[in-house]
């Protein structure tokens, strides 16, 4: 039995037709839905990025971070950002000791920087260049697209982020340059090369829908055609008051574009591998990293004290040949550390005996009758960390005063804060965090300024930004 993963970056769960959207279109996710299991409860544990490689990889929790230290060339400041360990093992290695031959396809370009070591393991590896901040080009950027995005509400890090992607992708012609095409096109050529072995795991991460959200103009002209206004592909993170509705509405269609043109080729990517005759044999997963806020509690772009559904609610699809019904759904809780055990569980591959992990299958869970391994999940970004058990919501910051506390049966939006009104609530959650979590051990005491990375004396962007 082969295993395939494909790992988008930042796709919403409500923007996903299985999942009920009726705006954003799905087809290729729909479709595959359609075959699957399709869950309706799967968070990450510990975010962004690379947290949530780290505890898919090794079936352990990112999250608490207690000894994270920033090192040269990496400018993400954030708890549990960090290389996989010496002690770690991975998927990948579990899966080559037993026969398998591993390839990862990748534009995530974070999962290829000095000492991250993503790669650790697989017989071959493809790392497709020129994601955001990518160092990959260092020509100049046109002064029309400097114009066109880099407006004075961006500072100087979100513009050369914008910059950088820029002058990565100044070469496209036609849709097959753009990434998405590039990654899952790569993808289903590694399945095609190495199809005549026995036993496949192929991982795929595709980076978008991530921001910079630069989809061809057709995708963007779905949800919001003839707009002449503004454009931010990349925005200033934060709150979002700076842009006018109109702004806001278009940036919302930039995802939504994005999200159609990374659905269209993961779509094409999907019949590739109906045509190589791999779905019968093959395990396959389909998931996000975790969403993106566009504006819903007055936020864009993600945060660590705004642990939102809108950022942590994840579009997860698992089809396993003769243990799966297709188009069924399930309300078991899972979490990103649980998914390397069960994968693992679904092939009848063993962890080494002497290897620990705090993840668990929920394979069997599967079977009608059979309860969920986890009645509440929580989920940690830096310092700060989300509790819920399907009722209660409960977002720990180490400010007191931006504390959250949602009943969110009866408020599905989460709007009505109750952190005030209901004491015993909250110290039961917290009881729940404190189980995983020492929160006066994650107080983020680190001296961090992106300027180190981004410094006025830079020559490459000192036209650009002058």
């Amino acid at each position: 039995m082969n295993l395939i993963v494909i790992m988008t970056d930042s796709l919403r769960k409500d923007h996903v037709g299985a999942y009920g959207n009726k705006r954003v279109r799905t087809p290729g996710i729909d479709k595959f839905a359609a075959k699957s299991l399709v869950f309706e409860r799967a968070f990450p544990e510990g975010l962004p990025t690379i947290n949530v490689r780290r505890a898919l990889f090794t079936g352990r929790r990112s999250f608490p971070s207690y000894d994270w230290a920033p090192w040269k060339g990496d400018l993400v400041p954030f708890l549990g950002w960090q290389p996989l360990s010496e002690d770690d093992v991975t998927l990948t290695e579990v899966l080559r000791a037993n026969g398998y031959v591993c390839g990862l396809v990748a534009d995530s370009y974070h999962m290829f920087k000095p000492r991250q070591n993503f790669a650790r393991g697989f017989h071959a590896y493809t790392f497709i260049r020129g994601q955001e901040t990518d160092p990959w080009k260092s020509g100049p950027v046109p002064d029309e697209l400097v114009k066109k995005y880099c407006h004075p509400e961006l500072d100087r890090r979100h513009k050369i982020r914008t910059l950088q992607h820029l002058r990565n992708n100044l070469w496209r012609k036609t849709e097959e340059d753009y990434l998405p095409a590039r990654v899952f096109r790569t993808a289903a050529e590694w399945l095609e090369e190495n199809r005549s072995y026995k036993n496949l795991f192929l991982w795929v991460d595709c980076f978008d829908p991530h921001e910079p959200w630069d989809s061809p103009k057709e995708y963007v002209d779905l949800y919001d055609p003839g707009y002449t206004g503004r454009d931010f592909i990349l925005p200033q993170s934060g709150d979002c008051s700076y842009m006018s509705p109109a702004e806001l509405n278009h940036c919302r269609a930039n995802y939504a574009g994005e999200v159609t043109f990374v659905d269209k080729w993961f779509g094409w990517f999907m019949e590739r591998v109906e045509e190589l005759g791999l779905m019968e044999n093959s395990v396959i997963l389909f998931l996000a990293d975790h969403g993106h806020p566009l504006g819903e509690h007055g936020i864009i772009s993600k945060n660590p004290t705004c642990l939102y559904p809108e950022l942590v609610d994840v579009p997860f699809m698992l089809r396993i040949p003769g243990r799966t019904q297709e188009g069924s759904r399930t309300n078991v809780l899972v979490q990103f550390h649980d998914v390397a055990p069960t994968l693992l569980d679904a092939l009848g591959v063993a962890y080494p005996a002497d290897y620990t992990h705090n993840g668990q299958s929920f394979l069997n869970a599967l079977a009608p009758g059979v309860p969920s391994p986890r009645d509440h999940f929580v989920c940690g970004y830096h310092d700060s960390a989300l509790v819920e058990d399907g009722e209660w919501s409960y977002i720990f910051t180490q400010d007191p005063s931006s504390r959250r506390l949602f009943n969110i049966r009866q408020d599905p939006d989460w709007r009505t804060n109750l952190y005030a009104d209901k004491p015993v609530e909250v110290r039961r959650l917290h009881s729940l965090l404190l189980e995983v979590a020492d929160p006066e051990k994650l107080k983020n005491k680190i001296d961090f300024n992106p300027i180190h990375f981004f410094p006025p004396s830079d020559a490459l962007n000192a036209r650009e930004l002058r």
